[in-house]
């Protein structure tokens, strides 16, 4: 027997009635006046409902079941989804969406709208500069980079609420030796983690930089401003953050290498010759 998930997903009209009884309970007359269904049909599906345990009839009309609700609410989260990937099928086809962690995966269609930013010619760096421009006009911004950006140090805002997550080559080329990391940060907190992602986040905006699944390469900047996206940024960066490494205790050259192989070499050494990174 099917589950009730997917005996109501099955049937447009399930679908429909379970979604109007999400917003109140109603009678059966006004939901034959508001389906798109012959009567006969109305009064089959809410009885099937029924029978599932996912409506229930009281006086004031047809209500939902907490499993309807639930039932509910899952077809909202398949919508939301759909959406999500509808904006751009094609960047969702060809990014590594897998290194990100499991629980914030699942969660990333809740962040709503957002736009691709692509590096194409004639703007090659563009991803690159919508990225860096949100990061440079933010007091706090939280930053992760796996891998080095020419220029990064002098468009992170050197401030106390700044966090900054580099992996053990990028703090190795970025921060230098101690003479250099004063230099790079006086202020800022660094800790050194181990990922494969972009990330940007500020009290305004997302910035997300997956690499693609053929080559590896970094060639588009997801951006979401909405207040979920930041919410989902700032829960994500934290749960990196408190396991990762602060920069100054461990001793000296300790650092294994983390990120991925041929990521990282001195500027222009990127195999394309385009590429900021």
């Amino acid at each position: 027997m099917n589950s009730v998930c997917q005996f109501v997903t099955a049937s447009s009209i399930r679908e429909d009635i379970v979604r109007l009884l999400a917003k109140q309970q109603q009678p059966t007359s006004k939901l034959i006046e508001k389906l798109d269904a012959c009567r006969s049909g109305v009064y089959k599906e809410l009885s099937n409902l029924r029978q599932r345990g996912a409506l229930t009839e009281g006086e004031d009309g047809w209500q939902l079941t907490a499993c309807g609700q639930l039932v509910t609410d899952t077809i909202a989260r398949r919508q939301a989804t759909e959406e999500f990937i509808g904006r751009d099928i094609e960047y969702w086809q060809h990014h590594d969406l897998e290194l990100l962690p499991d629980r914030f995966r699942r969660r990333l269609p809740c962040i709503g709208e957002y736009e691709v930013v692509r590096g194409e010619m004639p703007a090659v760096d563009r991803h690159i500069s919508e990225f860096v421009s949100r990061i440079e006009a933010s007091e706090g911004p939280d930053v992760l980079t796996p891998i080095f950006v020419r220029g990064l140090n002098d468009t992170i805002p050197d401030s106390p609420d700044t966090r900054v997550l580099v992996t053990s080559e990028v703090r190795d080329r970025l921060l230098g030796t101690e003479s250099k990391r004063k230099q790079a940060f006086l202020k800022a907190q660094v800790r050194v983690v181990q990922a494969e992602f972009g990330l940007g986040r500020t009290a305004e905006s997302l910035c997300l930089v997956f690499p693609t699944r053929a080559d590896g390469e970094w060639q588009a900047t997801l951006i979401s401003e909405t207040d979920a996206a930041a919410q989902w940024g700032e829960e994500l960066f934290e749960s990196l953050w408190v396991n990762a490494e602060p920069v100054n205790s461990p001793e000296e050259g300790s650092f294994k290498p983390t990120g991925r192989h041929g990521m990282v070499g001195p500027p222009g050494s990127h195999p394309d010759s385009r590429s900021p990174y």
